[in-house]
């Protein structure tokens, strides 16, 4: 144990080899082969459980002090004791300067107190100010003295020296400066000791003012990570919601900005807890600033699409408002027509212009992680006469919209939630009626008529199509192969989820080896749209993982699936009324039937064996898949959202539609049918030639079922309710010829108009059909007997 000295006995310390260690260019004396002599002043040692076991000093020489990194393999010196170094190297640890030291002796067996007054480092910026301030403070140099202590006067007198000339900087800007000392009367002299005696002392003065007051503006565009500073001059595009966390170090806040500098450039701005109170109230949308003062570092991906990203700091930042002198472009825009949406793809984002047609009432919906959110949902359309749904989440869902008003949307996000919609996230930015000359133009157009034209593409479907068009199987495999891991890079646009609306599908494979269900919670939970929903998950011993008490479980379906079409095969699982659809059986029902046929009922055992042989059937479905990490391989798990039976008619008139759309030319004007019957309520325009090709395809398709009529009961046998479908359809088809034909007034000649009403009566919805009776069996004729078809086409009895 080392013994207390006094100063007076201290070995003489090395008076200015700290300043030279940090600069890498320390020379030992003459005659000495030996490292500088040091004081300890501070000592933390390695942190339990930190893989870094190396112990962190702050050593001075009386004059200065610097972090000091021990190496593993050697003793901790104590605090107060005066130490030589033997070996040693200069670098940077944890983003300071620091001396890693690699051995080291003892100078002296006893212990000190801290010798000298030392001060930090100065840094470049610093050592660069102080020079300035050498020539407007004529302080006499000290002389020197042979122990460290005397060189501190001197280094407190360049501080104070520092501090002046940031002083005298700040009193000569005229600018209003958002930061600690903006309520401070400028015609005060802020250096006075007698006026302000908080500000007398260096330390306090170095506080107060920015490190960084004399930094020349810098283009967004070169910002690097060997900038610890910078000062730029930008406008703010877009600005989040004040938002919450929870880490280690406790409770947060936080918002973030997108700013735009005059070259066009753009960077990210964060704000966190002081500086977030401090700038979330003075920063606003489309207003420029120059910002002076802000840390830079590299962006982190998964919350930053640019590559470097600034941080606002409550004290050394400082923010000023700038007059529109036309330096810095206005917000940008480039706008998208609305019917271009169509073909844009899911998660990449556009700018929009269009006029607000219909609003809905902000609904508030429960999120998984930050609560009840509110949310928004109103339609705009524009003069290509196409209408989109947009919607707004958090505090702009609360802001008020007014139907004819025009709405330029920067930076919104395309979803395939319901064919195509808008969604504006923390990035995007809007603003309704600008002051622009396209607004006025949209605007007349919407008032002189436009408000009444029937809207040609209609993106935003109903909640029949809401998954967007049909895909097989081995196109919702391509899809899902871009989907990223929950929490993934934010400079993506590969989504996390993606929903697949697949018809028809079968049901190839049910695995039974378990029990097909579980018992599950039925207290009520927050669900979307502020109602109430079960919450479903699995109770063992009257208690769920949720930590809720339920004596009375409910059975719950999760049925392990594999799903064929005629591309390629998928694992699935299906939950809830999805599975209880499949099934055909309440979920209930089954677990009573489950505990009779362990039991050893017989009949239960073959209502067991038949419910399992009816999952075996064709299913219009839609797919969530979402990509998870599973022992390590990620994996993309297939689930059923929801499940119905096969709808041919409605189906068989989705696919004309899409027949009809990619047969029509490019650039061929659109003409609307005469016929809208043909495709419901769909706003699809269609052209001539696309007429001609629903015509020919419908015509072929009823003379091959009246020419293969034997064929087709054959195959249909097998599904009685698409056989009652066939047979309507072509009935009502050839009978109406049949009666034309013995009219009077035939033309020879069928017009357009007969030909889409001809389309009209082959995918019209078919009215109630009733029940056929089952024919009674003939006998099978010999093998080689054939039998007339109804046109005289032979056919080979099957």
């Amino acid at each position: 144990m080392a013994q207390p000295g006094t100063a007076a006995n201290a070995p003489k310390l090395s008076a200015g080899s700290v300043q030279q260690l940090a600069a890498g260019t320390f020379q030992p004396e003459a005659g000495c082969a030996s490292g500088p002599s040091v004081q300890v002043i501070g000592r933390k040692p390695a942190r339990e459980g930190n893989k870094d076991r190396r112990t962190c000093l702050r050593i001075s020489d009386g004059c200065h002090y610097l972090l000091a990194v021990l190496a593993e393999d050697i003793k901790d010196p104590q605090q107060g004791s005066v130490i030589q170094l033997l070996d040693w190297s200069c670098g940077k640890f944890e983003g300071l300067q620091a001396v890693f030291v690699e051995d080291w002796d003892q100078a002296s067996p006893e212990c000190f107190g801290i010798l000298g007054e030392p001060v930090g480092v100065p840094t470049a910026t610093e050592a660069s100010e102080a020079s300035e301030a050498s020539a407007v403070t004529s302080a006499p140099s000290a002389p020197s003295a042979p122990s460290a202590q005397l060189a501190a006067p001197h280094a407190a007198q360049a501080t104070h020296a520092v501090a002046q000339v940031k002083c005298q900087k700040l009193l000569e800007h005229e600018r209003p400066v958002a930061s600690p000392l903006r309520n401070i009367q400028m015609s005060q002299p802020m250096c006075s000791q007698r006026d302000t005696p908080s500000l007398a002392s260096p330390s306090a003065m170095a506080a107060m003012m920015p490190a960084s007051a004399s930094l020349p503006v810098v283009p967004i565009a070169q910002l690097s990570s060997f900038m610890q500073r910078c000062r730029v001059m930008v406008r703010v595009l877009s600005k989040t919601d004040m938002k919450t966390f929870n880490n280690a170090r406790g409770p947060g806040k936080l918002f973030s900005m997108d700013l735009m500098d005059a070259e066009g450039a753009c960077v990210r701005a964060a704000c966190f807890n002081g500086a977030a109170d401090k700038y979330f109230g003075l920063m606003q949308i489309k207003k420029t600033y120059e910002i002076n003062g802000a840390s830079v570092k590299p962006g982190n991906p998964r919350f930053c699409k640019y590559p470097f990203e600034l941080t606002l700091e409550e004290r050394s930042t400082s923010v000023v408002a700038l007059p529109e002198d036309g330096s810095i472009p206005p917000m940008p825009y480039k706008f998208v027509p609305l019917a271009h949406l169509a073909t844009s793809p899911a998660g990449s984002s556009c700018d929009v212009m269009g006029v607000v047609h219909s609003v809905e009432e902000p609904v508030s919906l429960a999120t998984r992680n930050q609560g009840p959110r509110l949310r928004r949902q109103f339609v705009i359309l524009d003069s290509s006469q196409a209408s989109v749904s947009v919607t707004l989440w958090g505090q702009q869902a609360d802001l008020h919209f007014e139907v004819g008003s025009v709405i330029f949307i920067r930076n919104a996000k395309v979803s395939d939630f319901s064919g195509r919609s808008l969604d504006l996230n923390a990035g995007s930015f809007w603003e309704a009626n600008p002051d622009d000359q396209r607004a006025f133009q949209l605007k007349a157009w919407y008032q002189g008529g436009g408000k009444n034209e029937p809207v040609r593409f209609m993106l935003t479907t109903s909640q029949s199509s809401a998954r967007g068009r049909k895909r097989s199987l081995a196109e919702m495999q391509q899809e899902d192969a871009l989907l990223q891991l929950p929490g993934g890079d934010a400079s993506s646009k590969a989504r996390t989820v993606h929903y697949h609306r697949v018809s028809p599908i079968t049901v190839t494979a049910v695995r039974n080896e378990r029990t097909p269900f579980y018992w599950g919670c039925t207290h009520e939970v927050p669900g979307l749209e502020s109602k109430v929903r079960a919450c479903n998950k699995k109770v063992e011993n009257g208690q769920c993982a949720a930590g809720h008490i339920c004596p009375e479980p409910a059975a719950r379906f999760i049925l392990n699936l594999t799903l064929t079409d005629a591309t390629a095969a998928v694992r699935c699982r299906a939950f809830g009324e999805a599975a209880e659809t499949i099934a055909d059986v309440p979920a209930s029902e089954f677990a009573v039937l489950e505990n009779e046929r362990l039991a050893g009922s017989i009949h239960a055992e073959k209502t067991y064996t038949r419910i399992f042989r009816n999952m075996y059937r064709r299913w219009a479905m839609t797919l969530k898949c979402r990509k998870e990490c599973f022992e390590g391989r990620e994996r993309v798990q297939v689930s059923v959202e929801s499940c119905a039976p096969v709808d041919f008619v409605s189906e068989g008139k989705e696919m004309a539609v899409e027949v009809v759309t990619e047969s029509m030319p490019e650039g061929h004007p659109p003409i609307r049918m005469r016929a809208p019957s043909i495709f419901g309520e769909s706003p699809l325009l269609l052209g001539a030639p696309a007429r001609r090709t629903a015509t020919i395809i419908a015509k072929a398709i009823c003379d091959v079922r009246m020419i293969h009529q034997r064929i087709f009961n054959q195959l249909l046998s097998h599904f009685p309710s698409e056989r009652l479908v066939y047979r309507k359809m072509a009935k009502e088809r050839y009978g109406k010829r049949r009666r034309k034909r013995r009219g009077a007034s035939i033309c020879s000649t069928e017009t357009k108009d007969t030909r889409a009403s001809s389309v009209a009566s082959v995918l019209e919805e078919p009215k109630e059909l009733e029940e056929l009776e089952p024919r009674k069996p003939k006998p099978r004729k010999a093998p080689g007997d054939v039998t007339p078809s109804p046109r005289g086409v032979h056919l080979p009895q099957i």
